[in-house]
């Protein structure tokens, strides 16, 4: 037996998700931490190697600079 580590997104049809403010999705990815590692790390990877395939999302980096400001804060407390 082999253990795995996956990663689900629902669609919004589906009616599991809801859309969360900015602000508020920054902060639970600021202080998300798992198994696999910090939610903040997870998100900055994935900037990261899109970034190395041409891709270039603003949400992305605008979330991602929410992400490290909280970040920032909560170390300076």
């Amino acid at each position: 037996m082999k253990n795995a580590l996956t990663f689900w997104a629902s669609t919004r049809r589906s009616g599991l998700t809801k859309s969360l403010p900015m602000q508020t999705t920054a902060e639970l990815i600021a202080n998300a931490c798992g198994q696999g590692g910090s939610c903040a790390q997870y998100l900055h990877n994935t900037i990261v190697d899109l970034e190395a395939e041409g891709i270039r999302d603003r949400n992305l980096w605008h979330l991602q600079a929410l992400v490290a400001e909280r970040i920032k804060a909560k170390q300076a407390a």
